[in-house]
This record gives C-alpha cells, structure tokens and sequence, in this order.
C-alpha cells in the first residue's frame, strides 16, 4: 500500500509539472524580429550599443520600429524604441539595403531623446512590433535636418563611407 502512494504520489508531481509548463510554456518569448522592416532593425541594434533587440529584459515583447521618412536616393529615416515607461527614443538613418546586407553611417546615423512626457510605447508582445505614440517624440526640427545633413540626405550615396551589415533577426550576441 504504501509504495501504491508513493507511486501516485511522483505521478500526481510529473503530471503537474507537465501541466505548469504547459499553461506557462505558451506565453511567447521574443526569439526574432517579426516585423516588415528586418533591415532598419539590424542598422538600429548594431548602431545603438546598449540596444537589446527588444523590450523587456525577459524578452517578450518587440521593440518599437517605424519607417519616418524617405530620400530621393532611398535612405530610410525611423524611430527605435526599447522604451516602456522610460527609456530612449532613437531617430536613425539607413543608407541602403539589399537583399542581404544593410549599410549606413557608423556613429553619426543617430539621434536620441528620452522617451518625452506624454509619449509612450504600445507593447503588442513577442508576435507583433510594438508601437510608439508620438514617433518624433519631440526631436526638434533643426535635429532632425542636421542628422539628415550628417548622413547626406537627398545626396547621392556614397557607399565608401559606409558600413555594412548582414540583415539579422535578433541582435547579435558580442563575445567579450
């Protein structure tokens, strides 16, 4: 009788940890980018060093990325954002990109503001990119032209002053 109680007692356990990682096991964690804009993604979390590649430090939600504005020559300005109730909002530039490969002005391709009062993130999770509200978050206008300027907009690109990247996913793990 009494290995018959202890038999069904480690099978009552197994059984309940079968079902906590199920109920728990479908709360999706972010594992890659899934939104329209793979490249501009890859430029903001190579150019931005304390980026994440994503929201929350357990991962589950996208970050915040939406196209702003567009040159005469292609180069993409967007907005990037980590941020939930504080954090940064990022204005970048990307030159190019093709089908693997994004390129872009390392160093200068930025701007950044923190999120401004009144602004904020909305956080969809790990299947869908976050939106934020305000995507100029209060970046000034001549801010703004003079990281167009920097970066060369509505010239033609000059590809030898760039980087280049290969278009990622999720942001690459540095080995220190």
């Amino acid at each position: 009788m009494y290995s018959y109680l202890k038999r069904n007692k480690v099978i009552f356990v197994l059984l309940s940890f079968v079902f906590l990682f199920t109920l728990f096991g479908r709360n999706p964690v972010f594992k890659e980018y899934v939104g329209k804009y793979a490249d501009l993604y890859t430029v903001a979390v190579h150019s931005i060093e304390e980026s994440r590649g994503f929201i929350d430090a357990t991962g589950t939600f996208q970050p915040a990325l939406e196209k702003l504005d567009e040159d005469e020559q292609g180069r993409v300005l967007f907005c990037y954002s980590e941020a939930q109730e504080t954090g940064n909002v990022y204005l970048l530039i990307m030159q190019k990109s093709d089908d693997n490969d994004v390129y872009y002005y390392d160093k200068i391709n930025y701007i950044c503001e923190p999120l401004s009062e009144g602004n904020y993130v909305i956080l969809y999770g790990a299947k869908k990119p976050s939106i934020i509200y305000d995507k100029y978050n209060g970046f000034s206008e001549d801010m703004i032209n003079e990281l167009k300027t920097l970066n060369d907009w509505n010239e033609e690109i000059n590809i030898s002053k760039c980087i280049s990247k290969v278009i990622v996913r999720s942001k690459p793990k540095v080995n220190n």
